[in-house]
Parts: C-alpha cells; structure tokens; sequence
C-alpha cells in the first residue's frame, strides 16, 4: 500500500532550521581539518586559496562566533579603509603604528611593507594576538594582497578585522594603496606607491 508522504509543517520547518543551525559550526570546522575543541573564540577559519569567492563578498563567519556577535564586531571595518594618501597622513600623525600583514608566510617573505609584521590569518587566536600586539589601543593598519593590487579573492584584511575587534583592538585600519583617492580617479601605479612607502622584496605582480 502506498502512503503518500504528508507535507513539513510549519513546526517541522522550525525544527530542520534549528538542526542546521547547530551543526553548521562543526561542518565548517570538518572542512577547515579541524575539530571544535581546537578552535578557540578568536580563532578564524579561512577557505583554501582556490576556494571560488562568495557572492555577497561577506567574511566567513568564526565557528564559534554567533551571527550577531559576527556582525557586532565587523562594524567599522568599511569605513576603516585607508588609501594611499591616509597612509601616509597617518604614519606622520602615529608614527608608532603598526602595520600587520595577515597574508601566509610564503607571500609576506615574497615582498611587504618595510617594518611591517606578519602574523596570517589563520594563525590569530587570542593567544598569539597578545603577544604580538601587547597594547589592543595601538594603532595598527591590516594589509593583505589586496592592499597592493586588486584580486578576485575575498579581502583578507576583512576576515582578520572581527578577530581583532573580538579580542579587544580598538584602533584598526584596512590598507588599499592602489585605490583612487576619490571614487572615479585613477587607480595609483605601483610608482606612485614606490614614491611613498618602502618595501622589501621582489616587486610587485601584474595585477590580475
């Protein structure tokens, strides 16, 4: 005999909502080769370099990090884009600042700003943060690949930033050398840029 199946209600709907809701930490977790226990609060778990771009160019949300408390500590981070003139600007106003470069080892070493620091995303948790950066008031500038070049890549600067506010720095800028001063402008060229901040490395790639 055949039955035919009865449709979801609403309650049904509901319950499958809340059940994806608990297990997507650990799927993303699963995916990242990590366990939950591992994780701390503050740790990020970032897509492998090949991974295609989100639509919506939103950062993934921390495992252990709710949606609200995600969007709580992401504010700010449009508004704190710096180009090359605030730079600049800033470096004469705070000359202690520090700029931390959150790419992976292997491209910081490849070239990076004279004096920055490198601590990758994926290696900040509130442990190694501390040690790195001691005073959470300090200014600090976050730079990744897209702050020398535009990429087709998520802003690693925008995944680092709910890790940084989270664990407690108040004073963050992202860094974006090659955008125009004012939006229709010109892009700067990597001369302009040369003219007023100091690298070590090789030079920089064509921009893809």
């Amino acid at each position: 005999m055949f039955l035919r199946p009865k449709p979801f209600s609403v309650k049904s709907l509901l319950c499958i909502g809340i059940f994806c809701a608990v297990i997507q930490p650990g799927a993303i977790d699963a995916w990242a080769g990590e366990s939950p226990d591992t994780l701390t609060t503050a740790q990020l778990v970032v897509p492998p370099p090949d991974a295609p771009v989100p639509e919506t160019g939103i950062p993934l949300i921390p495992p252990a990090m709710s949606v609200d408390e995600f969007t709580r500590h992401m504010q700010g981070a449009q508004e704190a884009a710096l180009t090359l003139d605030g730079f600049v600007a800033l470096q004469k106003a705070s000359p202690d600042l520090i700029v931390l470069d959150v790419r992976a080892k292997e491209r910081f070493a490849g070239r990076h700003i004279k004096g920055s620091l490198n601590l990758p995303v994926t290696e900040m948790t509130e442990h190694t943060l501390p040690l790195l950066i001691p005073d959470k008031a300090r200014t600090v500038v976050l730079v990744c690949d897209e702050s020398f070049f535009p990429t087709r890549r998520l802003s690693m600067t925008l995944q680092a930033w709910p890790v940084l506010t989270s664990n407690g720095y108040t004073n963050l800028h992202r860094l974006n050398l090659w955008r125009p001063e004012q939006d229709g402008g010109p892009a700067h060229t990597p001369e302009q840029i040369e003219q007023h901040v100091t690298f070590d490395g090789i030079p920089p790639p064509a921009a893809p």
